[in-house]
């Protein structure tokens, strides 16, 4: 991953995850209760997403690349897992895509329009088995 930075500071992509600045309390479908946050890394090349799920605990570092020209990420978990992410940033819209060998799907989510609430939907075959999700974050601070 290598970082970009326009003439005005942050790339405009990267630039559009800043609304998810801050902590969130997490819900999904599941019944899995938790806390999520966002912050930049000093510099503000990258996103620092941590993941508090309870039993899991998460660290997600997401940056823009230049060779793709698009929002990637990676993501590591305390039950040994790492992911590559894509993610896709339009208005209040959210798509999360992930294409690895095993696992693939994607997470489509709306912000609400004071950017307190975000809701969506995880859509995922892993290991051959397919998993969904409602999923719910409100902001906190």
């Amino acid at each position: 991953m290598t970082n970009a930075k326009t003439q005005n500071g942050l790339n405009p992509e990267l630039r559009q995850l800043s609304k998810m600045i801050g902590t969130w309390k997490a819900t999904d479908s599941e019944g899995r209760e938790g806390k999520t946050s966002f912050e930049w890394m000093e510099g503000k090349h990258f996103l620092i997403h941590n993941v508090d799920l309870g039993d899991t605990k998460g660290i997600e570092f997401i940056g823009y690349d230049e060779p793709s020209d698009s929002v990637k990420s990676f993501y590591f978990d305390t039950e040994g897992n790492l992911r590559q992410y894509t993610y896709h940033i339009r208005d209040n819209m959210i798509k999360i895509t992930i294409d690895m060998p095993e696992v693939q799907g994607e997470f489509n989510g709306d912000l609400n329009n004071d950017g307190t609430k975000l809701t969506g939907n995880w859509d995922l075959m892993e290991n051959g088995r397919r998993k969904g999700s409602k999923a719910t974050l409100t902001r906190i601070v």
